[in-house]
């Protein structure tokens, strides 16, 4: 039976859209906890952080056909402040135990803005939980992603700094969040099924970026009809572009060179 790991947020109901593969467990998870399974052997097939991607390469194989990547805006991934960027140096940010990769792309951002400040990483048992009022008890921001971090929009007085227009503004390039990325002992193993499930995957997204209005009356979550579609058709794309892989590649040297990663990656695709 294969193990899939799968995205539950929002931005994870593209792909999920008709995907049912047979013999095999879903797996749904935050993207650190499933950064953590597939790197640790318990996953076979998962969705993860591009930082995830690149610190392991070397026990990877990249589905090149699917990623999730933003243009110029994410609309799930801030860093929410009650100030300009400009006025929180010295200040302390709290950034979210979920996410591996908007964590290190904030503090690249930061350091290349000129913003000095302390980063405290949120404890997994608190994943997900925290309230305006309880952030900004004790930070001067923090960096939020997924379904959590939209319900910041709302609220009064916060402002919401997208990590991919930032990105954007700094590189000229797409910013590439997540890529699905297969063990390569696992394919060695069951190659026809991993290939007949991500095939099943991809033909799904490809679906689901058809079906919108279909996909938000069976599940808005917390979003307009108008958010929806704005959100999971024109913020995101699934479907690799040229350019999505130069943006990785500028992240990639980026956090090699502020010392995030030890060793610089060497992607493998699987090719088919």
């Amino acid at each position: 039976m294969l193990r899939i790991g799968m995205l539950p947020f929002t931005n994870g109901v593209v792909p999920n859209a008709r995907f049912h593969p047979e013999n095999a467990l879903l797996v749904f998870e935050v993207p650190s906890r499933l950064n953590r399974a597939i790197a640790g052997g318990e996953l076979d097939i998962s969705a993860v952080s591009s930082f995830e991607a690149l610190r392991n390469s070397d026990q990877y194989l990249i589905w090149p056909h699917l990623l999730i990547a933003a243009r110029e805006e994410a609309g799930s991934v801030f860093l929410v402040t009650k100030k300009r960027l400009s006025e929180i140096s010295g200040g302390r940010i709290l950034l979210s135990g979920a996410s591996e990769t908007s964590i290190h792309l904030a503090q690249l951002l930061l350091s290349h803005l000129g913003v000095d400040t302390e980063f405290i990483y949120q404890e997994q048992e608190d994943l997900q939980t925290e309230t305006v009022s309880q952030i900004f008890s004790s930070y001067d921001g923090a960096v939020l992603i997924g379904d959590h971090a939209q319900t910041m929009l709302g609220e009064e007085q916060v402002i919401c700094h997208d990590l991919a227009t930032l990105w954007k503004s700094v590189t000229g390039l797409p910013f590439v969040f997540a890529l699905w990325v297969i063990r390569k002992d696992s394919y060695q193993k069951f190659p026809q099924e991993i290939l007949k499930a991500l095939s099943a995957l991809t033909s799904s997204a490809a679906w689901g970026q058809m079906h919108l209005k279909e996909l938000w009356e069976k599940d808005s979550r917390h979003l307009s009809y108008r958010d929806f579609v704005d959100f999971l058709g024109r913020k995101l794309h699934y479907f690799p572009e040229a350019r999505d892989w130069l943006g990785l590649a500028v992240f990639a040297r980026e956090l090699l060179k502020a010392g995030f990663l030890e060793k610089s990656p060497c992607l493998e695709y699987l090719n088919v």
